[in-house]
């Protein structure tokens, strides 16, 4: 018999730390985690498509690996919770004239 996990999901009523990250810009994130925000857009989408999606791209690094890029496509009509390199992180605002992102990621242990 095969089980599968349930897909992440995001608990409001869990800690969070929020950041707020400018475009160039590296943040160290406990456990010795690091990210680099390296810009965001927004994907050209016809009308039929629906609303376009927020693009958000960088690099993570866990301890002890390389950088590893990203480019994660933010869906904000469905939810503002992106994963990446298995890290869940919530978008609360973005700003293109001072590309920035305001992301909250889950407060544990590392």
């Amino acid at each position: 018999m095969t089980t599968s996990s349930p897909a992440p999901s995001h608990d409001p009523s869990q800690a969070t730390r929020e950041l707020t990250i400018t475009r160039g810009q590296t943040v160290d994130l406990p456990g010795g985690r690091k990210l680099y925000f390296s810009g965001h857009s927004h994907k050209d989408v016809t009308p039929e498509m629906g609303p376009s999606p927020l693009m958000i791209g960088g690099t993570f690094t866990k301890p002890g690996a390389p950088p590893e890029s990203f480019s994660v496509n933010v869906h904000l009509e469905h939810s503002k919770i992106f994963t990446v390199s298995d890290e869940d992180f919530e978008l609360i605002d973005y700003d293109y004239n001072l590309s920035l992102i305001h992301i909250s990621e889950p407060t544990r242990p590392y």
